[in-house]
């Protein structure tokens, strides 16, 4: 058996009464894929942020190349050859992407200035195995997927014993995150140990050489990846056999639109989309990244101004107006950004459900904290997020009760339409499959749901209808045995004609990403 370079052994956290992990262990040799699993809350990042020096331990040991060591913070854990490549996106806005790159390199020298042309051609080459990504960009005006190849060009720059990669395709496109995944086979080959943290369970048995599962902050146990299967893990993960992942799709729905789109465009993205949206349905939003998916739904909701079109609302048309007079029509959209502006990551839980209409829960002068707090538990409950109380910081919470309370604002408003943008990203399967049957249950009350999403699978299993884009305008429409990977990846691509025999295998366990 080859030897542990890194070695977890016993490790505690708590934040105040919230106990994040407890005894957990974690054994990772060298030169292999360690892949670490659990829903979110299980720990996993708590971990990672305890290797690299973010927290401290309550209790444990760690052992790195067979010495016990105290990593103080994350300068001391890139001195050990640790390096992490976080899940929330940590670089400096207002620096260029350069600098961003080699940033510990710039704080750790002595020379009174750094080279900027020097800076930037090494940016450039670390960058060219990844994605094209301007060197000189400020990173504050680049988009989520783009920051996101900028933080793993700045781990790969790292002279490296370990590696860890906590959900780094989460904002990525597949060409993205193919080049990754070329890059970790080569630092793997190299002898470099790797840590991987996905939900996704496609990329984990690409990857992956073992698994470790975590729940609830407890170690579970570690598999070898050419030993198990995907419903295994699951199951480790929830602590039972997770069937069903999706939920009963609807036969079809005879209701007359609730809504209307014709001809919008916003003059940049979108060109002439037409779209009908259903009461009691969920109509699926496929096309390749840069198709105008996201763009759509912004304009339609009127976050971003739209050039021409016509929109048609319970049968009257509406004009241009903001997101504010879309609320209160009942239209309302869950940002892909969950972070930068799906939540409100300072407030409590019951501030940021409130947020989107203050109305129902305040008096003449002022919010009823009364009535904030009970409809903040109503949809907790409703939800199923878990927290201490609805009184404790969004920010404290994990990724996918994070998800759940972005949702949760959007429901205290009882929307009749609701626009959702990858509303599954950076979710565990548990959480996925309670987001599902949330939606579908909506639907089933008579609410209009628009889903986008990158994910193949989810689109195909969730949505009733899919519509799908290419270059900004409505490539076709399928539905029932039509909805395979094979015909909507025609119609994302471009392609007119749909290959014959395509009908087969509506809904596959698939790595495909749109």
């Amino acid at each position: 058996m080859p030897d542990s370079i890194l070695t977890v052994r016993n490790i505690s956290k708590s934040f105040g009464s919230i106990r994040a992990l407890t005894d957990v262990r974690l054994d990772v040799r060298a030169g292999e894929v360690h892949a670490l699993m659990g829903e979110n809350g299980a720990g996993k990042s708590t971990l990672m942020n305890i290797l690299g020096g973010v927290f401290q331990p309550d209790a444990g040991e760690i052992v790195l190349k067979g010495q016990e060591r105290r990593i103080a913070s994350p300068a001391a854990a890139q001195a050990l050859g640790i390096g992490l490549v976080h899940q929330e996106i940590a670089l400096c806005p207002d620096m260029s992407v350069a600098e961003n790159i080699f940033m510990a390199e710039t704080n750790a020298s002595r020379a009174m200035w750094m080279k900027p042309a020097d800076l930037k051609l090494r940016a450039e080459a670390a960058l060219s195995e990844l994605h094209p990504v301007p060197a000189g960009a400020k990173v504050g005006d680049l988009p989520i997927a783009s920051q996101q190849i900028v933080e793993i060009a700045k781990a790969l720059t790292l002279k490296c014993d370990v590696l860890i990669f906590d959900e780094p395709t989460a904002a990525l496109t597949e060409t993205e995150s193919r080049s990754l995944f070329r890059i970790i086979e080569k630092l793997k080959a190299r002898g470099i140990a790797i840590i991987y943290i996905s939900h996704r369970m496609a990329e984990i048995f690409a990857l992956a050489d073992r698994i470790t599962v975590f729940r609830d902050g407890l170690y579970v146990g570690t598999l070898e990846a050419g030993s198990t299967d995907p419903e295994e893990v699951a199951a480790k993960m929830v602590g039972r056999p997770l069937l069903d992942l999706y939920p009963p799709r609807r036969q079809g729905t005879s209701a007359a639109p609730v809504m209307t789109v014709e001809g919008l465009s916003d003059n940049e993205c979108v060109r002439d989309v037409s779209l009908e949206i259903r009461p009691g349905e969920i109509l699926g939003l496929g096309g390749l990244i840069g198709s105008g998916r996201t763009e759509s739904a912004l304009a339609i909701c009127g976050l971003v101004k739209r050039g021409s079109g016509r929109i048609c609302y319970d049968g009257a048309e509406i004009a241009q107006e903001d997101y504010l007079a879309s609320i209160r029509q009942g239209i309302v959209y869950l940002s892909e950004d969950r972070k930068g502006s799906g939540i409100f990551l300072d407030l409590s839980i019951a501030q940021n459900i409130c947020a989107l209409d203050l109305r129902r829960v305040s008096g003449r002068m002022a919010v009823n904290a009364s009535a904030e707090a009970a409809l903040a538990e109503r949809m907790r409950d409703r939800l199923g997020i878990r927290c201490a109380d609805v009184h404790q910081s969004v920010g404290t919470l994990s990724g996918g009760n994070q998800q759940k309370v972005a949702l949760a604002k959007l429901l205290a408003v009882e929307p009749k339409v609701l626009f959702v943008d990858e509303p599954t990203r950076g979710v565990d399967i548990g959480a996925k499959a309670q987001i599902y049957a949330i939606l579908r249950s909506l639907a089933d009350n008579g609410c209009a749901i628009v889903m986008i999403s990158s994910e193949m699978p989810e689109l195909i299993g969730v949505s009733d209808r899919i519509v799908v884009l290419h270059e900004g305008r409505v490539a076709g429409e399928v539905s029932g045995e039509r909805m395979t990977e094979e015909i909507i990846m025609h119609l994302a691509s471009g392609l007119a004609d749909v290959p014959a025999g395509s009908a087969a295998n509506p809904v596959k366990n698939s790595s495909v990403s749109l």
